[in-house]
């Protein structure tokens, strides 16, 4: 993996495949997923790479979920992550019993 650009944030928690785990805490200095694009100069060589790693959602912070890895239909691998968050209910804020019986 090449050097990497993006000063002040973590890749400690990605796996061998430059996917983050399911579990772990993210915030928003956290690396979801390593990406480098080439640099290709004019004559077509590769003389290095740039760092296009993804990060969460600004001032979003939570736990992993979910990490669903699939095949697109270009034949690309592809990630959808699911961070769930951590809140406290405020007033006004609804529930649901797992019989659909919704209050306030």
């Amino acid at each position: 993996f090449p050097s990497h650009d993006k000063e002040g944030y973590n890749y400690d928690l990605l796996d061998g495949d430059g996917i983050i785990k399911p579990g772990v805490e993210v915030n928003e200095k956290t690396i979801l997923v390593g990406k480098v694009h080439p640099i290709v100069n004019a004559s077509g060589t590769v003389t290095g790479y740039s760092d296009a790693s993804e990060v969460p959602k600004r001032g979003q912070t939570g736990f992993v979920d979910a990490v669903y890895r699939y095949v697109n239909s270009d034949g690309l691998q592809a990630v959808k992550i699911r961070v769930a968050e951590h809140r406290t209910p405020v007033l006004g804020d609804k529930f649901s019993a797992r019989h659909g019986q919704k209050g306030t």
